[in-house]
């Protein structure tokens, strides 16, 4: 039997209290479609239009089950989460994945166009969710497992998370 994605938003505000994830929730508030009340998945997902092809949306779900991170949208965008509270990857358009890893650790087989992402500040990079390079048997496992890294390297460090004032 196959397992159903599990459409749950990750709270802006939970995010954000993640300092490592600034940036990341900057960007993709700057971006987010806000959707009308009653909007529901797999359109839309916490309030917001899902930005991405949903083929991707099941890969990078794929990914969170080999790898036991769980599936989030943030603002719409689908997500990794460390355990830690981290964002680790994102899906990006039609087969992208940005992940919390710096280019030169990751095989360029693996890499979208020469890896780099600004977008979500230092230390991303953009990597294929299905890489032509690779077989596609190979594919799957190669970008869990660099997706698993950047989830080790998040994840040693206890992020303190940021209190709100009240």
């Amino acid at each position: 039997m196959k397992k159903l994605i599990a459409f749950e938003a990750l709270e802006p505000a939970t995010a954000a209290a993640f300092p490592p994830n600034e940036r990341v929730v900057s960007h993709l508030r700057e971006h987010a479609s806000p959707q009308p009340e009653g909007a529901e998945p797999p359109w839309a997902v916490g309030g917001f239009g899902v930005a991405v092809h949903p083929d991707l949306v099941k890969r990078l779900a794929d990914i969170g089950t080999a790898i036991e991170l769980p599936l989030r949208f943030l603002y719409g965008v689908p997500v990794l989460v460390a355990s830690n509270g981290v964002v680790v990857a994102a899906a990006s358009g039609i087969r992208e994945i940005r992940v919390r890893l710096a280019a030169d650790q990751i095989a360029p087989a693996l890499l979208a166009g020469d890896g780099a992402d600004g977008a979500f500040g230092d230390g991303w990079s953009r990597i294929s969710a299905w890489p032509v390079e690779i077989p596609a048997t190979e594919g799957l496992p190669a970008v869990a497992a660099v997706v698993r890294v950047a989830s080790q390297a998040a994840s040693p460090q206890r992020v303190r998370r940021r209190r709100r004032r009240t």
